[in-house]
């Protein structure tokens, strides 16, 4: 939805717009609660959000911080709702990566989430899209997000042996 951002592109979140209204319970097993109050910690870890961007320049391919307006689907937003997910400062809108990141955030987890451009949602221009030119864009740079996954995760082993030792 950034008027900017182009097919292809890779938007490294590092906030979110939770728009499913689900409650996540049960992370944990025997787990009741359900409430979690998203302020009292970041869900999305800041030194993976900056690897990842660190990758991506060092590769040589498109990637930005962004912030995903997450949506329950299955379908492709109205134009009004395009105009009111930028106005309240979302980058790109999907349909999953909420409920991952709660999970993550409820065991403790450190979190990186990427989120591939696969279509633009430009509200008084909008292109006509489908699922398989979704799945067709979002394969055209797997080797990217690759690339990023794996250098986070030798990172984090790195860093993790060495916190280990120490």
């Amino acid at each position: 939805m950034h008027p900017d951002l182009t097919v292809g592109e890779i938007v490294v979140l590092d906030d979110i717009l939770d728009f499913t209204f689900r409650p996540f319970c049960g992370a944990r097993p025997g787990d009741r609660e359900c409430f979690r109050d998203a302020r009292q910690a970041p869900v999305i870890d800041e030194t993976l959000i900056e690897l990842a961007l660190a990758t991506a320049r060092r590769e040589q391919f498109p990637a930005r911080r962004g912030v995903y307006a997450a949506v329950t689907g299955p379908n492709y937003e109205t134009r009004a709702e395009y105009r009111m997910f930028r106005q309240l400062g979302a980058d790109v809108v999907g349909m999953s990566t909420a409920a991952e990141l709660q999970a993550a955030a409820t065991l403790g987890l450190r979190a990186l989430a990427l989120s591939t451009v696969t279509n633009v949602c430009r509200p008084d221009a909008l292109e006509p899209t489908d699922g398989g030119a979704v799945v067709s864009a979002a394969a055209s740079v797997a080797d990217r997000v690759l690339a990023i996954v794996r250098e986070v995760v030798s990172q984090d082993r790195m860093t993790s042996s060495g916190d280990a030792r120490q």
